[in-house]
């Protein structure tokens, strides 16, 4: 596809046609432009998984009641140990916690202090993974 695209633009420049190179100008745009989605769509994938070890774990209902920054950083991403006051659905309460990197500001806000989150836990551990949202 890119070696017809670089032949198109090697024969319109050469001919100068502004129709064709108005062509495939749109082309190159339409490709980037689909190139750029593809990305976004994948990165958002990876991001709205839950940690296998946490599939089919039961449920319960989480309040943030610390975020603490661990002084570690992946690619400029901070991480944080999140601290949950988890109540399950039998009525039972603990507190758990998960170490999460999170960007500073599209992601730490929707874990701030006193946010609400569905948690998977492992009954027996005080590990807890929030749920990804559902899109």
């Amino acid at each position: 596809m890119v070696a017809v695209l670089a032949e198109i633009v090697t024969a319109s420049s050469s001919s100068g046609s502004p129709a064709v190179l108005i062509i495939v100008n749109l082309a190159l745009f339409a490709l980037m432009v689909g190139g750029i989605i593809l990305l976004l769509r994948a990165r958002r994938k990876r991001r709205t998984t839950l940690d296998p070890a946490f599939q089919g774990a039961p449920v319960g209902h989480g309040v943030v009641t610390d975020l603490q920054y661990m002084y570690r950083k992946v690619n400029e991403t901070p991480l944080y140990r999140i601290t949950y006051h988890v109540h399950t659905k039998q009525g039972q309460q603990f507190l758990g916690w998960e170490e999460k990197y999170l960007l500073r500001i599209s992601e730490k806000p929707q874990f701030e202090v006193g946010t609400n989150h569905l948690v998977a836990y492992r009954p027996g551990t005080d590990q807890v993974r929030a749920l990804p949202p559902r899109r």
